[in-house]
């Protein structure tokens, strides 16, 4: 059977979190309970990147509280991408969800983006409609930031994504 195609493919979101001891306690039940909704087979990968305040004592308490919670610690901080690979390495679901672990993500956009998934787009990423949270000069660094990356490489990725 195609995994597309199946009606409940096991899902693993992978969450880097860096000094969120404060937001983990209400993101955590909150993205587990959105994707326990598109799938009993489900695991949420959180991915301490050497954090400083409480996050690995926080973690814990939620591992012990959440049988689909897995808890992974780096030894220090190495940067979100590496703590991104370190939970992708260990993810087993047959789609993998990349959140921050600060909330920003919304969890509604899931089932659809699921469904785009399932229609076969190999990868699916949501835009930010609006950035009125920053200033101008963060606001001109993003898009600075989105035409380096895009610059000589043969898979644009929009702006906002």
């Amino acid at each position: 059977m195609n995994l597309r195609t199946q009606q409940t493919p096991s899902i693993s979101c992978v969450m880097p979190a860096f000094n969120e001891a404060k937001s983990l306690g209400a993101v955590v039940p909150h993205v587990l309970a959105a994707l326990c909704q598109l799938s009993p087979r489900v695991e949420l990968i959180v991915v301490d990147d050497g954090s400083q305040d409480d996050t690995a004592r926080v973690m814990q308490g939620l591992c012990a509280a959440h049988a689909q919670l897995v808890c992974l610690k780096l030894s220090r901080n190495f940067g979100k991408e590496s703590a991104l690979t370190a939970g992708l390495d260990i993810a087993h679901g047959d789609t993998v969800v990349l959140m921050d672990a600060d909330g920003q993500h919304p969890t509604s956009l899931l089932p659809e983006m699921l469904l785009k998934w399932q229609q076969g787009a190999d990868v699916v990423y949501a835009l930010r409609k609006t950035r009125e949270d920053q200033s101008a000069l963060q606001a001109g660094l993003i898009g600075l930031f989105y035409k380096l990356v895009n610059w000589r490489n043969p898979i644009e990725i929009p702006a906002n994504a």
